[in-house]
């Protein structure tokens, strides 16, 4: 698709860092409630397919976010979480916990403006006309995993259009 749009459009573009609004993750008043990853409960999914057979009786560490407001992480380090956190707000979250090691993290949240792409179940789903209830998900981070996301300035990605025209004729 780049290359379609670098010919099509003359389009030239780069990467870069730039400081920008992030949420740090840190610890919260009282400590970590997080569970403690158990190892051989599940095997860690590998970074890209295809998935080699497991033996009997052993699954994958899944990773999920729902948008109704549920994110489940087995097996997963702060940094993961933080990961999935970028994905659900409206900005990146940098791990500043200074935990280590994974974690069995479920938690458990109502969609809002924040939460982007997270509006809750679709309108064919049983629990649609529910409507969102249950904590924001800053509240939800606190209460169920004792962590808290602040706001700060960070490093962020962004992509910088260096050159672009209009199309040619078909």
């Amino acid at each position: 698709m780049q290359a379609l749009l670098e010919d099509r459009f003359k389009l030239k573009i780069h990467r870069e860092t730039r400081q920008g609004p992030v949420y740090e993750l840190t610890r919260a008043k009282g400590g970590s409630k997080l569970k403690p990853f158990q190892e051989g409960t599940c095997s860690p999914m590998p970074s890209a397919p295809p998935l080699p057979p497991l033996p009997p009786g052993q699954a994958y560490c899944h990773v999920m976010v729902s948008s109704g407001g549920s994110l489940d992480a087995e097996g997963s380090a702060l940094t993961e979480l933080s990961g999935l956190l970028s994905l659900i707000l409206d900005r990146q979250v940098i791990d500043k916990t200074g935990l280590a090691g994974k974690f069995d993290i479920h938690l458990r949240f109502a969609p809002d403006d924040l939460t982007a792409g997270q509006h809750g179940p679709p309108p064919d789903t049983p629990e649609a006309g529910a409507g969102p209830t249950g904590p924001t998900v800053f509240t939800a981070v606190q209460e169920q995993l004792g962590l808290k996301q602040l706001p700060a300035k960070g490093p962020i990605d962004v992509l910088v259009i260096d050159h672009v025209e209009r199309p040619s004729e078909n």
